[in-house]
């Protein structure tokens, strides 16, 4: 029923044996492949839905680069980085794992990232709704033969279709508990 051990990064089994513990879960051996089936669920939720959406997955995203950006990190939240205007993106970070430390979303233009974003590194913000991010798991761009507008448009519908399945995720393993 549960993936083995296997199945999951080492890096990302270290991830939830952390989470179990600031969720106020029990690290056991039963909580952990819980919390690994609903993370390899998110994982491959996001990656067919990027590639429904026609993104690409890249490992590295220079924070001058002019195209949005959707990334997943290691605790299962989303951030929306949306394409360069001028020097600054318009950011949303929604929260879709158990965490109390920090707010279920939030929104901001006007922000600027003052690191690139490389996939098992955080993303730190000069100007934003957050400081830094978790790790980064994934990292999926939008087309460069999108406009600015549409790929705002790309990234608004594929993170709250992302976002409302990892909610029903979440449901679920906590119901079965």
């Amino acid at each position: 029923m549960y993936p083995s051990r296997d199945s999951l990064p080492g890096s990302i089994i270290r991830h939830l044996h952390n989470a179990a513990e600031a969720f106020g879960l029990e690290a056991d051996e039963d909580t952990i492949a819980r919390l690994g089936a609903g993370w390899l669920e998110k994982r491959d939720a996001f990656d067919n839905m990027i590639i429904e959406k026609g993104m690409d997955d890249i490992g590295f995203f220079s924070r001058n680069d002019e195209r949005g950006a959707l990334i997943l990190t290691y605790s299962g939240s989303l951030v929306s980085v949306g394409p360069l205007d001028g020097d600054d993106r318009k950011i949303t970070y929604t929260s879709i794992g158990f965490r109390t430390d920090v707010p279920p979303s939030l929104h901001r233009e006007g922000c600027m990232l003052s690191s690139d974003g490389k996939v098992d590194t955080c993303l730190s913000f000069q100007k934003g709704p957050i400081k830094q991010t978790s790790r980064i798991f994934r990292i999926a761009v939008c087309p460069e033969s999108l406009s600015a507008v549409e790929q705002s448009e790309l990234l608004s519908s594929t993170s709250s279709v992302i976002a409302e399945s990892f909610l029903g995720m979440n449901r679920d393993l906590m119901q079965n508990r």
